[in-house]
């Protein structure tokens, strides 16, 4: 029993700890097709936008990916995973910090890029 009581108050101070996710209509998102699917970035923007985000204008990567990956700037780990799950993708696998050189040229000044895989891509 107080192990169990160490890892309730554990696991609430890491909850006190961690900043709660920006509202979406503080987080800038770009959206890239990173599947097959044509205008699957433009499906998956227009889904964001109708919860609220604010998004860049849809794009291409030059490289394809197997799974929708969702990509953060410092900082912006929270909302990424907010975000993520908002897509139906797994927080846990689909999360990362973003890479330097970024997947696309121009990030268009968004703190999340999301690099749609065949995984949830549609035309909408």
């Amino acid at each position: 029993p107080v192990e169990q009581a160490d890892e309730g108050t554990d696991s609430s101070s890491t909850t006190t700890t961690t900043a709660a996710p920006r509202p979406p209509a503080q987080v800038k998102v770009l959206v890239a097709n990173g599947s097959d699917v044509d205008g699957a970035a433009g499906a998956q923007t227009d889904a964001l936008e109708a919860l609220g985000y604010v998004t860049a204008d849809p794009t291409n990567t030059e490289q394809k990916v197997t799974t929708t990956v969702v990509y953060y700037t410092a900082g912006y780990q929270a909302e990424a995973e907010a975000l993520a799950g908002s897509l139906g993708v797994d927080p846990a696998t689909a999360v990362q910090p973003l890479p330097t050189p970024a997947p696309v040229p121009d990030l268009q000044l968004s703190q999340v890029l999301v690099v749609v895989g065949p995984d949830i891509a549609t035309t909408g």
